[in-house]
C-alpha cells in the first residue's frame, strides 16, 4: 500500500492493531561501506577460502555448500551473505512486537563478521502481530536480486 493510504480496502478490520511500520535500510550504500572498509580482510579471506585452508573454526566458506558454490564461480568477485531473520516483543503490557532481517559477509572472517559494525539491517517491521513475510520483505529482496544481478563497485581504500 502507498504511505498515504491508512485503510485496506481489502481487509475486513482497520484498527491500529492491523498496522505495521516497514522500514528498510538503503543496503546498496551500507554494504559498499562495510565492504570498502573491509576490502583488504576480505581479500586475505578469499585467498584462505581459495587455498582450501583447514579452518580451525569449522567457518562456513570450508564447508561443502560453499566449496560447491565457489566451483560454478568463475573467478569472479562475489560477496555472499547470510540472512538473519529474528522477532521480539516490545513490552509486557502490549504485543507490539520487532522483527528485524539482517545479514552478515560470509567473506569476512568470523572476528570481524560478528562485529556490530559489519552486521547490515535490511528491514524492520512492528506490529502487532507476525509479519506477514511476502508483503513485508518482497521489496527488500526484489532490491536484493537487482543488485545481485546489477553488481556493484568498491573503492579499494588505502589503510
Amino acid at each position: 500500500m502507498e504511505n498515504s493510504i491508512r485503510l485496506c480496502v481489502n481487509c475486513n478490520t482497520g484498527g491500529s492493531k492491523h498496522f505495521a511500520d516497514v522500514y528498510d535500510t538503503d543496503y546498496v550504500k551500507v554494504l559498499s561501506e562495510i565492504v570498502e572498509r573491509n576490502i583488504s580482510d576480505i581479500v586475505q579471506y578469499r585467498q584462505q577460502i581459495m587455498k582450501g585452508c583447514n579452518n580451525e573454526n569449522n567457518d562456513i566458506p570450508f564447508q561443502k555448500i560453499y566449496r560447491s558454490l565457489l566451483k560454478n564461480v568463475s573467478g569472479e568477485s562475489f560477496i555472499s551473505l547470510i540472512l538473519h531473520l529474528d522477532g521480539i516483543g516490545l513490552g509486557k503490557s502490549n504485543k507490539l512486537t520487532l522483527w528485524i532481517l539482517s545479514c552478515s559477509i560470509t567473506e569476512l572472517p568470523p572476528h570481524l563478521r560478528n562485529k556490530r559494525e559489519n552486521m547490515v539491517l535490511l528491514s524492520a517491521w512492528i506490529g502487532y502481530c507476525e509479519p506477514i513475510i511476502d508483503i513485508w520483505l518482497c521489496e527488500c529482496i526484489r532490491g536484493l536480486k537487482q543488485l545481485k544481478s546489477s553488481g556493484m563497485w568498491i573503492k579499494k581504500r588505502n589503510r
